[in-house]
């Protein structure tokens, strides 16, 4: 599946859980106002991550997820101004991923990078095989001097 018709699928599927929440309770007021960046991206390793948003308070908000790789960790319903705490799971697949949470009516969007995919070359001298690969971390301000044999 293409990271454009993931994205599709799940906004559409957001939508159509709004369209439910709204036909259900017409009349509940709604959060007065989510943060202006209303995402947030995670590598593969996955990682947790909170939305913290105001409102009247008389204002009754839930959340939900529409997918299960993304989950509420923390409360989940609430009066008034409020924070929704999450975990992303780590990414196995080879395809990116995008989640949404709905918190009081509104979209919080969670993208996700595809796993990490280790390869490594072998070569072959005869009878006996050899494998050589390089390990790096991206987080690392340089690549750290020397070489290691396993």
């Amino acid at each position: 599946m293409t990271r454009a018709l993931s994205t599709t699928i799940a906004i559409l599927t957001a939508v159509a859980a709004l369209l439910l929440a709204n036909t259900a309770s017409a009349t509940t007021p709604t959060i007065a106002e989510m943060p202006a960046d209303s995402s947030q991206s995670f590598s593969g390793a996955g990682g947790t991550g909170s939305v913290a948003f105001t409102g009247p308070s008389g204002c009754s908000w839930k959340a939900s997820s529409t997918v299960t790789w993304l989950g509420i960790s923390g409360r989940n319903k609430g009066h008034g101004d409020g924070t929704v705490s999450y975990s992303v799971q780590s990414n196995t697949t080879t395809s990116s991923r995008t989640g949404i949470l709905i918190i009081a009516g509104e979209i919080f969007t969670v993208d996700q990078t595809a796993a990490s995919a280790l390869f490594f070359s072998q070569v072959s001298s005869g009878a006996e095989w050899e494998s050589a690969f390089v390990l790096t971390n991206p987080s690392a301000p340089r690549p750290p001097p020397g070489r290691s044999l396993f």
